[in-house]
């Protein structure tokens, strides 16, 4: 049997006794209604490289005109003050904070982040504290009574403090088994990469006291790995409030390369905003000329959420074309292993980081 068949067979079987009825059926997709909704027991089953993701239950909102135009009108003019803050990215750091959070370094106890563990709190905790210590103003946001919160850490901007950059990543974590609170998922690429991309940023933006003209919002969401479920709930109640969101950018499993290809950073092809995608591009381009910034077809991540809802918003990826990383929701999701790059890790995280100080205007 091969290994699609093996997994269209597997997958079928937990559909069976999740109780989903298949809709439409593809090659390596199938769309399932969920009857009384996602629980827990729903994800069990399920071979580790299946990846959920929820439909929204109302139509995707565009992007407004005004809003699309201005980023599509947008020069990127370098700036010697943003090459100088972004080749502060220090690797040594970044991979502290995922040692911490995989449960690779001596001081932790982390053996899972999953969104329904009690360890998903020891995790919030940890990196709120992170945020704090960085002059941060953090609240961890509940959204389902059986998941882990969001921590939104958020530093108001000296011009428009009612418009806001978002960047994120999830700090959630899955094995094998999606749900399980208990199997051990340390989750170093996805996304300790991604969650500690932010907490090295905002360590930067507290070292060196930088302003931004626009407020700027580090979001670790919580229950992506069961179909965004975190960043759709904070996405919908920004749209409901009528929160103004200039931009979000998300990074999710940024560390893994194939041995022997360039460093890269990738775009996904579906659920972008274009304008935006072009605009970071050229900003990988003009300050991060070490890494190629390229396209994906990997699917998907809490940019989605933001996209679904209006905001214009993109997906920061570790390589071109389909998803690589032969660790994807398994127990060897750690640093320290052959493939986890820690070269374009750094790269993609100035990438990120040189993104914000433009989209945000840094001051």
């Amino acid at each position: 049997m091969s290994d699609e068949s093996a997994w269209s067979f597997e997958s079928l079987a937990a559909m069976e006794s999740a109780g989903l009825r298949v809709v439409y059926a593809g090659t390596l997709r199938y769309l399932v209604a969920a009857g009384a909704g996602l629980v827990r027991a729903t994800y069990e089953g399920f071979p580790p490289e299946t990846e959920f993701v929820a439909l929204p239950k109302s139509k995707i909102l565009p992007v407004p005109p005004k809003a699309a135009q201005a980023l599509a009108d947008a020069d990127v003019v370098f700036r010697a003050d943003i090459a100088d803050l972004i080749s502060q990215v220090d690797s040594n750091s970044l991979t502290r904070f995922d040692l911490y959070l995989s449960g690779e370094r001596a001081d932790s106890n982390l053996t899972t982040r999953n969104s329904f563990s009690t360890q998903v709190y020891e995790a919030a905790d940890w990196i709120q504290g992170h945020f704090v210590s960085s002059g941060f103003s953090v609240v961890q946001e509940s959204f389902q009574a059986t998941y882990g919160p969001n921590v939104i850490a958020t530093k108001r901007g000296t011009r428009f403090p009612n418009t806001y950059v978002i960047i994120g990543g999830h700090y959630d974590s899955r094995g094998p088994s999606s749900s399980s609170p208990t199997n051990r998922a340390p989750g170093a690429n996805d996304d300790g990469s991604g969650t500690s991309a932010l907490l090295e940023i905002a360590r930067l933006i507290n070292s060196n006291n930088v302003q931004f003209a626009y407020s700027v919002i580090l979001g670790a969401w919580c229950g992506e790995e069961q179909g965004l479920v975190g960043s759709r709930a904070y996405a919908k109640k920004s749209r409901d409030a009528g929160v103004d969101i200039k931009a979000m950018l998300q990074g999710d499993m940024l560390a893994y390369r194939v041995p022997g290809e360039r460093a890269q950073v990738a775009f996904p092809d579906r659920y972008q905003t274009p304008a935006l995608t072009a605009q970071v591009k050229t900003i990988i381009n003009t300050y991060v000329p070490e890494i190629d910034a390229c396209d994906t077809t990997a699917c998907c991540s809490d940019q989605q959420s933001f996209y679904e809802q209006g905001y214009a918003a993109t997906f920061f990826f570790e390589r071109c074309g389909p998803l690589s990383d032969n660790q994807y929701h398994r127990e060897g999701d750690l640093v320290d292993r052959v493939g986890f790059d820690v070269e374009q890790w750094t790269y993609t995280t100035r990438s990120i980081f040189a993104s914000l100080l433009t989209l945000a205007e840094a001051l």
